[in-house]
């Protein structure tokens, strides 16, 4: 069994009354992912893929804190919930209000990826590193989450040896968390800060309080209830 999901405004079809959710477009993610795959190397056999469930970015966070016994026993009856998933390629929204209903949703071509292709022009234009674009973006997000290029160890030399960049780190969350904030224009929303690493999301003075952080870089979605 395969669990998956689709970016929130393509699992839903906005101001489709009839109907609300997009069949078609799920059905298109399942045959995709019950096509099978083989292992490049032919070093493991391919998985039989028996079943396929496709959830809607963004949402899964909330049920995960609100309903299961997992989660936050004490989430209130009554709330306005805003859920932010920040992921690699897309940055989805939705909010949530009591008894389960969904508000407003909307999805963003501005994810994580976007932060990393910034870093990779500061340290070409700052720190004048040439290689930066062959540079494999695990290696670029190792980098970020450390805040220096150099190495791990902790001896004198290394440690000297190391190429501050927490700056330029610092940089390119704050161009992504400007895409953020403009995508969120209107809402009376929610984002100040990316802070990188870990990617955490800042809440401003509209909000009353983090609900849930869930997920770490590359990925992340956080959950709040809305003043």
């Amino acid at each position: 069994m395969v669990g998956c999901t689709l970016p929130v405004e393509q699992f839903y079809n906005s101001g489709d009354a009839s109907q609300p959710v997009n069949l078609t477009r799920i059905q298109a993610k399942k045959d995709n992912l019950m096509g099978g795959c083989t292992n490049a190397y032919g070093a493991y056999e391919p998985p039989v893929i028996m079943s396929v469930t496709v959830y809607p970015e963004a949402l899964p966070a909330y049920y995960y804190c609100a309903t299961r016994e997992e989660g936050n026993q004490s989430y209130p009856e009554e709330h306005k919930t805003l859920v932010v998933d920040l992921g690699e390629f897309t940055a989805d929204y939705a909010i949530i209000s009591t008894g389960d209903e969904i508000v407003d949703f909307s999805t963003h071509e501005h994810g994580i990826h976007l932060m990393v292709s910034h870093f990779r022009t500061l340290l070409a234009r700052e720190r004048h590193i040439e290689d930066v674009q062959s540079m494999p973006d695990s290696d670029v997000k190792a980098v970020i989450s450390r805040g220096y290029i150099g190495s791990s160890l902790e001896t004198p030399q290394a440690i000297a040896a190391r190429i501050d960049v927490s700056d330029l780190v610092t940089e390119a969350a704050e161009y992504l968390n400007n895409m953020l904030q403009a995508d969120t224009a209107g809402k009376g929303l929610l984002v100040t800060q990316c802070v990188a690493g870990g990617m955490l999301l800042k809440e401003c003075g509209v909000l009353d309080g983090l609900r849930l952080e869930f997920g770490k870089y590359p990925t992340l979605s956080l959950f709040f209830e809305l003043a």
